[in-house]
């Protein structure tokens, strides 16, 4: 099994996840304005990713700009897009995934995953939620692996 074959939560049970909890606020931070480019980009391709209305439009109009943005403002952080992401095939964490940030200025290592971004396939909210969650479930298996990341937070989200 592949990411992207992760379609329901209940798959989720053969990874040991069995509870899933809602938080209603998980980092505490000040919005930050966008840049003058991200607010131009944002002008000329939310139509385009709009009359597209492909997964593939928004993942390349509308989310790599953004997170493009976030690696600009804090330069340690790196963005992965389209990468594979094979930790452990037997538990089925294998395959690409849509976008993920990592705690590491290394841009051609994926090293210290800390944000797992994931397009909702065809729109559907909950299959993007259970591939978003085995992501994240592979990035932790990578931070346990190193003594400093251990406990670390990953954190995902459903575009």
């Amino acid at each position: 099994m592949y990411y992207s074959e992760v379609t329901s939560l209940e798959q989720l049970a053969s990874l040991g996840i069995d509870t899933i909890e809602t938080v209603s606020e998980l980092i505490k931070t000040k919005p930050i304005p966008p840049s003058d480019f991200l607010k131009e980009a944002l002008r000329r391709f939310v139509p385009l990713a709009t009359a597209i209305n492909t997964e593939k439009a928004r993942s390349e109009y509308l989310i790599a700009p953004i997170l493009s943005e976030v690696t600009a403002i804090d330069s340690r952080l790196s963005l992965f897009s389209g990468r594979n992401f094979n930790v452990d095939s037997t538990k089925g964490l294998a395959g690409d995934f849509d976008f993920m940030l990592t705690d590491n200025p290394d841009k051609l290592t994926i090293k210290a995953p800390v944000v797992a971004v994931v397009s909702a396939k065809n729109e559907n909210i909950n299959e993007g939620l259970a591939q978003c969650f085995a992501t994240m479930y592979a990035a932790i298996l990578i931070d346990r692996g190193d003594p400093k990341l251990s406990d670390r937070t990953v954190y995902g989200t459903v575009t």
